[in-house]
């Protein structure tokens, strides 16, 4: 794959500074390999700036640059295909922008480049009215066949994100300033889903693929300059962005590859970088007493959670999955592994903040008496052996959490032993469809809800492909979601998977995540996301 290079000067110093084996020591972004995704609520931010450092208004005009610490690099530059947050940090808000997306802090939709946008009583039917006088990064005219083309090439692409777009969907363009899209079926999450759809330039889709994973081109902020392999991503501000007023504020935006968390920090500390995503709970507590750091925290659409594979013996005796939900003190977790700020309880196998998300009323949540009592009814003989895996190539505590987990399975009679696995082979043994045992019982991961709602996981029939979970009651209430328009019947049916799935346990849900990011103290207007992963710059600037 070749890319645009950048003269050396155009690199930040601090790349000078980092050994070549810690840059090019890449981890994945994603726990498990796997990122689906939803809204998160407000953030809090701890830390301040010096006292004598005064605050000041954003500049009139586009102004310093902005360091990012990436902490992988970026797998494509097509955001129809991106797999990581290292890509998403750099493509979403940024570079492409979407019909509607989500009220900074919010899980509230709103438009973006749609004016406005309404439905049929039934969902079959969605419209979307354009805004006028867009422009993509490469001159190209924002219209309604832009749009379809984008759309189009989304689902053909094979990519992630096209999975969220209907299928057999018809497409009225005949107004440029209107999108009429209608399904022979209902599609209630149709302005969720478009949501995590980016719009690309018609020009750059008819350049073919090799081009869109090099040179995107979309409507945004930022728009694209280069990518050095293993050094950065460079941005620049967009002198035609459509949304006048409210930044951007920032000249240019530099994305710098750098793998290890320490290094990360360390850069951070050393004013080399701006602004550092994804701490660690260890390294948020140290920071946040920095008075030159400030520390955000803000719930995430992400779950940590204990994924368990449903057909392979002895994890398809039901008692011990629920046994082994007993037997884990997520507190404890949350005291230890996350420092008291990394997580928030939560039973629900969907995350806080995120449409359709219920707590279950029936939740098996600790209790070593009960988890005793649950493994001798389920006839196994103890102690249980089972084998759980983690990856330390992804970022997260998944090594300490699976340890914990194990000391207390072993404390009710199941002797949970831990494996390490390079990330990829977790992805491989977790999304392999054959209907068989696995080479393990279950593995720490996490579930990132995207698009603000939890149907879509319905869609994608996460838990049968997963966890191995052929149960029928799901499958029915399943389909009946997927039909049922936003209300009260919708929220019931929501409900009753909730519990069903609780009941059943195919999945442990730790905790839900807190997200941890810092940033230099004259680093001004940055609002944590609300998904809890992709911020946007747009209204970010630099204290002078």
């Amino acid at each position: 794959m070749t890319f645009t290079s950048l003269p050396d000067r155009e690199i930040s110093p601090v790349l000078q500074d980092l050994s070549r084996r810690r840059v090019l020591r890449l981890s994945a972004a994603t726990g498990a390999g796997i990122a689906v995704g939803v809204p998160a609520l407000s953030g809090c931010s701890l830390g301040s700036a010096p006292a004598n450092r005064p605050s000041s208004p954003p500049p009139g005009k586009p102004t310093g640059v902005l360091r990012i610490a990436n902490n992988a690099e970026p797998q494509s530059l097509d955001p129809t295909i991106v797999s990581n947050i290292a890509d998403l940090g750099i493509l979403k808000h940024n570079i492409y922008e979407s019909l509607v997306h989500y009220r900074t802090g919010t899980n509230k939709l709103e438009p973006q480049l749609a004016e406005s946008y309404e439905s049929s009583p039934d969902t079959r039917e969605w419209i979307f009215r354009l805004r006028r006088g867009v422009k993509f990064h490469d001159g190209s005219d924002f219209t309604s066949a832009s749009v379809k083309a984008s759309f189009e090439y989304a689902k053909n692409s094979g990519g992630s994100t096209g999975r969220f777009l209907p299928d057999n969907a018809t497409y009225d363009v005949s107004d440029p300033h209107v999108l009429r899209v209608t399904m022979p079926t209902p599609f209630p999450d149709m302005a969720r889903n478009v949501a995590a759809q980016k719009l690309l330039s018609p020009k750059l889709l008819a350049a073919g693929e090799s081009a869109i994973k090099q040179k995107p081109a979309g409507t945004g902020p930022f728009r694209f300059v280069s990518y050095r392999t293993a050094q950065s991503v460079i941005l620049e501000a967009n002198p035609d962005y459509w949304q006048h007023g409210g930044g951007p504020y920032l000249e240019r935006l530099e994305f710098l590859i750098i793998p290890d968390q320490d290094s990360r920090i360390a850069a951070l500390r050393s004013g080399s970088v701006d602004l550092v995503l994804q701490l660690t709970p260890t390294d948020s507590v140290t920071l946040q007493g920095d008075p030159n750091m400030v520390v955000t925290r803000n719930q995430a659409w992400t779950t940590s959670r204990l994924f368990l594979f449903t057909k392979t013996p002895p994890m398809d005796n039901v008692k011990l999955r629920q046994a082994l939900a007993c037997a884990i003190d997520r507190q404890a977790l949350i005291k230890s592994v996350l420092r008291g700020v990394g997580g928030k309880p939560s039973n629900s196998w969907v995350a806080p903040g995120v449409y359709g998300y219920q707590e279950p009323t029936d939740a098996n949540t600790y209790d070593p008496d009960r988890a005793r009592k649950l493994i001798a009814e389920s006839g196994l003989r103890t102690p249980v052996p089972i084998t759980i895996a983690f990856s330390k190539d992804v970022i997260g505590p998944g090594e300490q959490l699976a340890q914990a987990i194990s000391g207390m399975a072993k404390k009710v009679g199941i002797d949970l032993t831990v494996l390490s696995k390079p990330g990829g082979e977790l992805t491989k043994v977790m999304t392999n469809q054959a209907p068989g045992p696995r080479p393990w019982h279950g593995m720490v991961g996490t579930r990132t809800f995207v698009t603000g709602g939890a149907a879509h996981c319905i869609a994608l029939k996460c838990l049968p492909r997963e966890n191995q979970l052929d149960d029928p009651q799901i499958t029915d209430l399943g389909k009946q979601v997927l039909n049922t328009p936003d209300g009260p019947a919708r929220e019931r049916l929501f409900e009753d998977i909730e519990n069903r799935v609780a009941g059943l346990e195919p999945v442990i849900t730790l905790y839900a995540q807190t997200a941890l990011n810092a940033h230099r103290a004259n680093v001004r207007g940055f609002v944590p996301p609300q998904d809890g992963l992709i911020p946007e710059y747009r209204s970010v600037y630099l204290s002078r």
